[in-house]
């Protein structure tokens, strides 16, 4: 499992989306329940809710009523977590390091450029 922006993914048929709302031309699987509420992201998005309380309260508002084990047991081991930032602070790194801290795997980054090991992520 690996994580990604919707930049770095186009025609992945590993990619699946956990945003609220996937780009218009985004026709994978959307997989709304590691999302964050549309009101925790209309807060942090006005600047009401810093990092730490972001994550804070996607934790309480999402991931604690959640079982990491069952999550990846549905969503499989070659999947790449989207959404829509492609640097920096994103709900997809939190997600990535609450399964790494339940399941002692590593939920890495997916590097666009690294053509090789990018190959045996894609299914034709």
């Amino acid at each position: 499992m690996k994580t990604s922006c919707f930049a770095n993914i186009k025609g992945n048929k590993n990619a699946i989306a956990i945003c609220r709302y996937p780009p218009s031309w985004y026709t994978g699987i959307i997989y709304r329940v590691l999302a964050p509420s549309e009101k925790l992201l209309r807060e942090y998005k006005l600047g009401r809710v810093s990092e730490k309380q972001f994550e804070e309260r996607y934790y309480r508002e999402t991931l604690n009523d959640l079982c990491a084990e069952d999550i990846y047991s549905e969503l499989g081991d070659s999947t790449i977590l989207v959404c829509h930032e492609r640097a920096g602070f994103c709900h997809r790194h939190i997600v990535a390091r609450w399964l790494e801290k339940w399941l002692h795997i590593e939920v890495p980054e997916l590097d666009p450029r690294d053509k090789g090991g990018l190959d045996k992520w894609i299914k034709n």
